[in-house]
């Protein structure tokens, strides 16, 4: 089981596709993910007439999925992968 203090981000991504296809890349070799889903165009909870001033014109990038493993397997997450530790 993925807790909050067994956990690391592996990546980031902002389409469902490439979400969808790094976790399943990861369930076939046994790999345990979670996925956190952040919508970037409600307001914050701290300041609530904020949006993020991020982003190019037309281009939706409303969500972002960030992909959680096991800490003890983040080496082997990233030879699944084929990621660097820069992304």
């Amino acid at each position: 089981m993925l807790m909050v203090w067994n956990r690391c981000e592996l990546t980031s991504c902002f389409t469902m596709e490439e979400c969808r296809d790094i976790t399943s890349r990861l369930r076939e070799n046994q790999i345990e993910c979670t996925v956190k889903t952040i919508n970037r165009s409600s307001p914050s909870v701290l300041n609530r007439g904020t949006r993020p001033s991020c982003g190019t014109l037309f281009e939706d990038n409303s969500y972002r999925y960030r992909i959680y493993v096991k800490r003890a397997d983040r080496e082997a997450a990233k030879e699944v992968l084929g990621i660097s530790d820069i992304r």
